[in-house]
């Protein structure tokens, strides 16, 4: 009778921790499951948007869009930027659908696919071009860069408020010096500093633009190349939260953005794809880096 006792003790106790080694099971993995399944979803929200950004790259970057209503004052139906050829982007047409307005990136309900195209020429080729000798009256700040053959014009102004450009170029198998122009002073704290390179000359500029200010300088190549070669470039007034334009021959603007503004969410899952191409204006032909940005 005992013997019989111990053995149902023993199964009662066994069948227990059979059950509670069931229940901690079960919640290990439901607790597992919990903490992947938010990070699955997130996988799912980029994968949404990384496939829409991929979607909105061949739209923007390599189809025309609706060319009949491009030029007139009707809504435009269908955004699409080449002419001829994929990822040959028409600045006019670029230009054209930027005054049709901006959306709120923060605010996105109303757009079937949010999304923020920009641009940032990386090199431009020998121009003709001459030199922008004066800007209008209250001008905001603005840069420009004119080549000619051997020289490369760099020509800030501003006749309303102050701003920093900042900017890098790379002078490929070649040398340069650099010279004020165009009755010019650079101030105490405008900076040019040139690193020679086994493979050419890197130059960057770093200076300040007040009202009513001009700055120039003439960077002369002793061999001309075809390309000049952008690194980086910004022209902003950071305690005004503003950024300005700078421009090739006072007619493209270099560094460019259509489509969503504003803070960025930290709540949504957003992705970006990268082109190479070309921004064509006229006969100008300028070599190009878009990003095309979306998010869900």
């Amino acid at each position: 009778m005992i013997h019989r006792q111990n053995s149902k003790a023993q199964s009662s106790v066994e069948f227990i921790i059979v059950v509670l080694f069931f229940i901690i099971v079960t919640i290990v993995l439901l607790t597992s499951y919990l903490d992947i399944f938010p990070a699955e979803v997130t996988k799912i929200k980029d994968q949404v948007a990384c496939s829409r950004a991929e979607m909105l790259a061949v739209q923007l970057l390599e189809l025309p869009g609706n060319d009949t209503d491009w030029n007139s004052t009707t809504n435009i139906n269908l955004l699409g930027f080449t002419n001829d050829a994929p990822f040959e982007i028409d600045y006019n047409k670029f230009e054209y659908a930027k005054t049709k307005g901006y959306y709120n990136i923060s605010q996105d309900a109303n757009l079937s696919i949010p999304f923020r195209l920009s641009y940032d020429a990386y090199a431009i080729n020998v121009t003709t071009e001459n030199m922008p000798s004066e800007l209008a009256n209250e001008s905001t700040p603005r840069a420009y860069i004119v080549r000619d053959n051997a020289d490369t014009i760099i020509y800030l102004g501003s006749n309303s408020t102050s701003a920093h450009l900042s900017m890098k170029l790379f002078f490929p198998l070649s040398t340069v010096t650099h010279s004020a122009c165009n009755d010019s002073e650079l101030e105490a704290g405008d900076i040019n500093t040139t690193i020679s390179k086994a493979e050419g000359d890197e130059i960057t500029l770093d200076w300040t633009v007040t009202a009513e200010d001009l700055d120039c300088i003439n960077i002369s190549m002793t061999r001309t190349t075809k390309l000049v070669f952008i690194k980086t470039m910004t022209l902003e007034n950071t305690a005004l939260g503003k950024t300005y334009p700078i421009y090739l021959n006072n007619l493209t603007i270099l560094n460019n953005e259509i489509g969503s503004t504003g803070d960025i969410d930290p709540e949504k899952s957003y992705c970006s794809v990268e082109r190479y191409g070309l921004l064509v204006n006229g006969g100008e032909k300028i070599p190009t880096k878009f990003q095309v940005l979306s998010w869900r």
